[in-house]
């Protein structure tokens, strides 16, 4: 018992059954570059998926109408009239109208470019 407790087993791993160990060859210098090469890679293709999904939802938030659907929806900047006294970000309805009216206002020249760039990478590299 003294000596399991010096070699810090305990009793309870003592009676386990043993594991089955399998033997590896030692890598060597590809497979560790090759491995390290396919691990930026998976993290470049999520970056590259991140950056997709992200320019689709400003694409979307950025081709609402007004007229047509926030209208109807009393999402649409004329639809928010703050009151005397009252601060015209102070309710969640207010800011999400400010924010799709800030995308479609600040981002229409950058989604240009931004669109023409995914545009021509899928034609070249696709």
């Amino acid at each position: 018992m003294w000596l399991s407790f010096k070699l810090g087993l305990s009793p309870r791993s003592l009676l386990a059954r043993p594991r089955r160990v399998e033997l590896r060859e030692p890598e060597t210098k590809t497979q560790g570059r090759r491995r390290r090469r396919t691990a930026i890679l998976a993290k470049m293709y999520l970056f590259g998926n991140l950056i997709y999904v992200s320019c689709l939802l400003i694409n979307a938030v950025a081709i609402l109408s007004e007229d047509r659907f926030l209208a109807r929806i009393n999402l649409s900047p004329n639809s928010i009239d703050p009151s005397f006294g009252q601060n015209a970000d102070a309710g969640v309805k207010a800011k999400i109208v400010t924010l799709i009216a800030s995308v479609r206002t600040l981002m229409r020249i950058p989604l240009i470019v931004i669109n023409t760039l995914i545009i021509i990478y899928e034609l070249v590299l696709g």
